[in-house]
């Protein structure tokens, strides 16, 4: 079993710092973000979401404890939020240790995140996960968490200055071309 177990704020220091670098690559990985950009983003989106860092109303950022050893395997960031007029609780985050994955740790947070759901009368659990994620993804359905809506993606490459129609900079268009000689 699992205990939900608030954060110190120490605690939330270090889970911001780790998932605002976490947040970052997955978007660098989805081709969302350069490199380049995805700490800044990626920080100005956690900031927004959590103005007020651990005291932000509604917001619940969470130790994931054994009950039996009390081991801290993992941590979960969600939030009760209005859904027209229902309620959802919105996953931002749930992790388990690299140490304690393949334990039935995850399905055992999914099902505690559930019954914190049904004690606040709400009406459904909600996350987002990355396409590649495939182990989440397994363990989601593996929750009886279905698909509500999917979003695909193609990277589109340029085509090449001479293929793609455009015509050369000024600065090109009035060089003369280069003249072949031919030696007699």
């Amino acid at each position: 079993m699992i205990v939900l177990v608030p954060f110190t704020r120490s605690e939330f220091e270090e889970f911001l710092q780790r998932n605002i670098r976490h947040f970052a690559r997955e978007r660098v990985e989805a081709g969302d973000w350069t490199r380049r950009e995805a700490l800044r983003l990626s920080t100005r989106a956690h900031r927004s979401l959590l103005p007020q860092g651990l005291r932000t109303p509604s917001h619940q950022l969470r130790a994931l404890v054994d009950a039996r050893s009390g081991l801290r395997v993992g941590e979960t960031w969600y939030q009760v939020r209005r859904i027209g007029s229902s309620k959802e609780l919105w996953v931002y985050w749930i992790g388990i240790r690299e140490d304690q994955r393949r334990k039935g740790y995850g399905l055992a947070a999914l099902r505690r995140l559930e019954e914190e759901a049904r004690r606040r009368s709400v009406k459904r659990i909600a996350l987002h996960v990355f396409g590649p994620n495939l182990g989440a993804r397994a363990l989601y359905a593996k929750a009886g968490f279905q698909v509500l809506e999917e979003q695909l993606g193609k990277a589109v490459r340029p085509l090449p200055p001479s293929l793609s129609g455009r015509r050369r900079p000024p600065q090109e268009r009035n060089r003369p071309k280069a003249r072949r000689r031919v030696r007699s």
